[in-house]
């Protein structure tokens, strides 16, 4: 969702030839699906998770200890990976409001958007804990932002 709303205000629309870039480096131990320029991530990606998960430091599926959750490993990683392939990356995290139920801040889509606005292509990624989706940006040719069109 995040992604959307980036995509509608900021100018850009879904490039699945990233997303491919992006899938191809990523550790496969994390990666449990791909849809177009979407990228699904998991840290538990074989097991069915619990449906009002609380997101303990120990999952309850796994029995692992989640000493570092995913839009950390997301944000590391895609950083790293910048330097490579020169495409800047958006990670923001979802937390956790009660078992089951999520939201983003205000003020960290707020940043996003506000980055996004000065890029050709991004990688956005929104996760929480243990799940996440990576979404690969480009630039609208010729076409402005739902901002600039609604002033």
């Amino acid at each position: 969702m995040s992604a959307g709303i980036i995509a509608e205000i900021a100018g850009f629309i879904p490039g699945p030839a990233g997303a491919e870039e992006i899938i191809k480096k990523l550790p496969q131990n994390l990666v449990t699906g791909r849809d177009g320029a979407n990228i699904y991530c998991s840290l538990n990606p074989k097991k069915a998770c619990l449906k009002d998960c609380p997101e303990p430091p120990v999952c309850p599926v796994t029995k692992e200890r989640r000493e570092t959750p995913l839009w950390s490993v997301l944000e590391d990683y895609l950083s790293r990976k910048d330097q490579i392939n020169n495409t800047a990356s958006i990670v923001i995290p979802s937390r956790q409001y009660g078992p089951g139920l999520g939201y983003i801040s205000s003020e960290d889509l707020r940043f996003a958007i506000a980055k996004a606005k000065t890029l050709p292509k991004v990688r956005v990624a929104t996760a929480c804990k243990c799940h996440g989706v990576i979404t690969s940006l480009k630039r609208i040719p010729h076409k402005q932002g739902l901002e600039k069109r609604i002033k």
